[in-house]
């Protein structure tokens, strides 16, 4: 996930509060400004995304392909792509991006993910349909939908399988983690992640508990990489000499993980423990990325904490 500073304040270095815009979204003349070409605003979007760029090329150096999760939530109100219907709406920077990153700079390790937000009605915190966000079948790999209050709708799972035709969908961000029986019920789901400690909300520690950690570390990882997903994914393993086998047996270490290993007692730390033991022990491979990094350092730093 990239959560973007707005364009229009120069470079991807903000406040971390400016990127909610509930009350500051662009007007519709800054929004032409930003999806015509050549137009300053538009220059400043085609810097802050050529950074990113620089950092996704070393991952392609390196043979990592990578779940690429940019712009999420556009069918909210609260960050400045939210709430840009049709086909002068989100559809566009999605494709000026694609145009971008693909044709431009040549990254065919990335994985698109087109990542919704599960619909409502509620005043200031709405969520439209997807297919009103919808960029285009060719330029999506795999779809998600963020379900932060538990108000689990078999909608939520159906909508988006309609308009994946095929393609893989999960829950992107959750905050108390889904009950395995959410999980069973649509069974198309590929994988769900907690946002950070918001992983302990109600009932989170329990269903913890309850999952079958092995299910989970096997089949569940196997849906990551189905056969027609993409010619991309496929040309990024074949380039690193990466069977489809050695694919199923990698896990995601995200920042919990450490955490909760290296924290203060705690009730979720003995999982984490065993996942790490099967790592060591060569029965996973382990994998995480930048942004998991600058987490943890963020944090051990906010605290003043030695890393070691």
């Amino acid at each position: 996930m990239w959560h973007a500073c707005p364009p229009q304040i120069g470079g991807d270095e903000c406040d971390g509060r400016a990127i909610w815009t509930l009350e500051r979204r662009p007007s519709a003349e800054e929004w032409d400004r930003l999806t015509t070409d050549g137009t300053e605003l538009n220059e400043a979007w085609k810097n802050q995304v050529d950074v990113i760029a620089g950092y996704l090329k070393q991952l392609k150096n390196a043979g990592v392909p990578v779940l690429w999760r940019p712009y999420h939530e556009m069918n909210g109100v609260w960050f400045c792509w939210c709430d840009k219907k049709g086909k002068d709406g989100f559809r566009k920077p999605w494709l000026m991006m694609y145009d971008r990153f693909v044709n431009h700079h040549g990254l065919d390790n990335l994985i698109w993910v087109w990542n919704t937000d599960a619909p409502r009605d509620r005043p200031n915190d709405e969520a439209f349909a997807y297919e009103e966000f919808w960029p285009g079948h060719e330029y999506v790999d795999g779809l998600a939908a963020d379900v932060y209050h538990e108000d689990w709708k078999q909608s939520h799972h159906d909508d988006l399988a309609r308009l994946a035709r095929g393609k893989p969908i999960a829950l992107g961000e959750v905050g108390t983690p889904p009950s395995p029986e959410t999980l069973a019920s649509p069974p198309r789901w590929a994988w769900f992640m907690p946002w950070g400690n918001l992983v302990l909300w109600g009932k989170g520690p329990e269903r913890h508990h309850s999952y079958d950690n092995e299910h989970m570390s096997s089949s569940r990882l196997q849906v990551l990489v189905p056969p027609g997903l993409d010619a991309r994914l496929r040309k990024a393993a074949q380039r690193r000499g990466v069977s489809k086998g050695e694919w199923v047996r990698r896990a995601l270490i995200d920042s919990n993980i450490p955490m909760y290993v290296a924290g203060r007692d705690h009730p979720l730390r003995d999982p984490p423990r065993r996942f790490l033991v099967r790592v060591q022990g060569g029965e996973l491979e382990g994998c995480t990325s930048t942004e998991v990094l600058q987490e943890i350092l963020y944090r051990y730093v906010g605290l003043r904490r030695p890393l070691d």
